[in-house]
């Protein structure tokens, strides 16, 4: 059986096609697969779809769905501009008290 692997790192996105066992709960790989996934690593099936990995920069589909990952990725990068455009006004805000105290 195959899944369709997308991984977004270093602001490059990749895809492999991999085999795996199906098993009960979970997908096993046959071979080493992008986004950190070794021979052997088991893949819970609910996670199929949805952003995975130690590095959450991995999503897995059980048929060719490039666009469904970029959409996902995109998301993704959506919520870390959000969370770092949040931690910039803080930042800025401090200085400004800060400046205002001299």
């Amino acid at each position: 059986m195959e899944l369709y692997v997308y991984s977004f790192q270093r602001g490059k996105l990749e895809e492999q096609v991999a085999e795996v066992k199906e098993c009960a709960k979970t997908y096993v790989t046959l071979e080493n697969v992008i986004g950190g996934f070794y021979k052997g690593s088991r893949i819970k099936k609910e996670d199929i779809g949805h952003i995975c990995g130690l590095a959450e920069n991995t999503i897995m589909f059980l048929e060719e769905n490039r666009n469904a990952a970029i959409e996902k990725f995109i998301s993704k990068e959506r919520m870390k501009e959000k969370i770092a455009k949040e931690k910039l006004d803080i930042v800025q805000e401090r200085i400004a008290y800060l400046e205002n105290l001299k």
